[in-house]
Parts: C-alpha cells; sequence; structure tokens
C-alpha cells in the first residue's frame, strides 16, 4: 500500500473515532430511528397510549378502545375495523398492527357504550377519535375524555339591573368564565352525578365583589342513548 494510502486511512479512522467521541446523541439518535421504524409489510408494530380526564389528568380505566385503519379512496375514505381491547388499571392500551399501508392512518377512539348505565364510569364521559401517523407510532398517544356534567349558568335581568355591572366571573372546580350581560351564558363540564363546589363575583368599576360559594349537584347530561339535557343554574346574589 503506498504511503499516501496509509496516510488517508489513518485520516479516515481518527475521523469516525473523532466522530463517535463527540457526537454519541446523534448515533444514539439514528441507532434508535433504525430500530424504532416499522416496515411496511411483514413486521407488527405497536400503537400504545392511555386514557384520562382531560381537566384532572387522572388515567381512565376500563374503557373500550377501538381501533380503525382509514384509507384514501377516490370518493371518500373507506374505513376498516381492525380491533379493539380495555384500558388497563393505568388507563393504558396497546395495538399490535401487522399491515401498514401507505394511504392510510389509524384511528383511536373511546366511543359512548351501546348500552347506557349512568352508574358505571364508562358512561360518564363523552367519546373521543384521535388519528394516528404510521409513521408516527411509537410516539406516546394520548385520548381525553371530558366529563358530562353539564351546567349552564346565567344571570336573571333584574340581577343585572340590581348589581349595575356588566361581568360576572364564575368558576367551576375545572374552569373560570364571564358571563355578560346581554350575551347568554357560561356552561361548564364537570365530573357528573355528585356535587361540584362552583363560586362567583362580580365586577364593579374595576372593584371585586364578595364571592359567593355554592355546592351544586350537576346531574349526567346524557339521560340514555337516545337523550341528553342541561342542568340550568341561575346566579343570584
Amino acid at each position: 500500500m503506498s504511503p499516501q494510502k496509509l496516510i488517508q486511512n489513518h485520516i479516515d479512522l481518527n475521523w469516525m473515532r473523532s466522530f463517535f467521541k463527540t457526537k454519541p446523541n446523534i448515533i444514539l439518535f439514528i441507532f434508535i430511528i433504525i430500530l424504532g421504524g416499522c416496515e411496511k409489510e411483514n413486521s407488527a408494530c405497536y400503537l400504545k397510549g392511555v386514557v384520562r380526564h382531560i381537566y384532572t389528568k387522572v388515567p381512565l380505566s376500563g374503557f373500550e378502545v377501538s381501533l380503525e385503519e382509514r384509507r384514501s379512496g377516490w370518493n371518500s375514505p373507506s374505513y376498516t375495523f381492525l380491533n379493539k381491547t380495555t384500558t388497563n388499571a393505568n388507563g393504558e392500551f396497546t395495538f399490535k398492527i401487522e399491515t401498514i399501508h401507505d394511504d392510510g392512518t389509524f384511528g383511536v377512539g373511546v366511543s359512548f357504550p351501546s348500552i347506557f348505565d349512568s352508574t358505571k364510569i364508562t358512561c360518564q364521559f363523552g367519546g373521543h377519535v384521535i388519528y394516528v401517523d404510521p409513521n408516527k407510532l411509537n410516539f406516546p398517544h394520548i385520548i381525553e375524555l371530558t366529563p358530562l356534567g353539564f351546567i349552564s349558568t346565567f344571570a336573571s335581568d333584574s340581577t343585572w339591573e340590581k348589581l349595575s355591572v356588566d361581568t360576572i366571573i364564575v368558576s367551576s372546580p375545572f374552569e373560570t368564565a364571564k358571563l355578560i350581560r346581554g350575551k347568554g351564558r357560561a356552561e361548564f363540564h364537570v365530573d357528573p352525578n355528585q356535587y361540584s363546589t362552583f363560586s362567583w363575583y362580580y365586577l364593579k368599576n374595576g372593584v371585586k365583589g364578595n364571592a359567593i360559594s355554592k355546592q351544586i349537584y350537576v346531574p349526567n347530561s346524557v339521560k340514555s342513548n337516545e337523550s341528553s339535557g342541561c342542568l340550568f343554574y341561575e346566579i343570584k346574589f
């Protein structure tokens, strides 16, 4: 081997040693990408996630999660049911995916139970679906469900006249909203079939009035698979 070739090989070897020594994070990232990717055919992948409360972030167990594939078509997308499972004690679910198509995405969601039973937690939250890109199966997937306790607060015309204000601030256990004179109601979702603490106060010339707190029982807004409603509650001072 010529002296020039030996020098070149030595330079290349030193460069590689230097690269691996100074760029370990890049090497690790490339390694993860190679191992974490899924082949289009004949290689199973896993889609994992968790179902949780949209406000408290508490995981929800015992919820049925369905997996479907949505593929593009000539006129409209086609949907194919693939599998279903139930969340564990930590709200987690896992699906094994055998085949991935280039024109498809995966729909993962929790739907309202076909048989209504207000005593079960699965009937106390609304359904929700997310769509997952096949190239992002290894990402953590979170489905957040909204509780079905639904309350609409309002103030009467006489209350507005009595207070001579334009704004009332109302707070639920999870959210805060404004009641504006002449602009209707403030609506909240809370955990159903239980008492929740609400509070409100008015603003007058930039000064905060005395706050009032009430324990309000909010039922499940869904009465059955065919009917639902909202609790209307008048704010008084």
